[in-house]
C-alpha cells in the first residue's frame, strides 16, 4: 500500500492509499511530496498505520474500539 499527497484547503495531506486515513498534513506543497516519498519508499507502517496514529478518520472506517476527537 502507497501514500499520496492531496490538496486540502490551503494544505497538504500525506493520505494512506486503500485505507485513506490522513497520516500528516504539511503546508508546504515540497515538505508534503517530500514526506510522501520518504513513506512510499519504506519508512512508515508498511500499509497498516493504526487508525490512532493519523490525523483524520475517513467517513467510513471501521467502528470499534478506537475513541474520536
Amino acid at each position: 500500500m502507497g501514500y499520496r499527497v492531496n490538496e486540502n484547503n490551503n494544505s497538504f495531506e500525506i493520505v494512506e492509499k486503500g485505507s485513506e486515513l490522513v497520516v500528516a498534513r504539511r503546508n508546504d506543497k515540497d515538505a508534503a511530496t517530500k514526506l510522501c516519498r520518504s513513506l512510499n519508499l519504506g519508512s512508515g507502517f508498511d500499509g497498516f498505520t493504526p487508525p490512532f496514529f493519523t490525523l483524520k478518520y475517513p467517513d467510513d472506517h471501521a467502528k470499534g474500539n478506537t475513541a474520536q476527537t
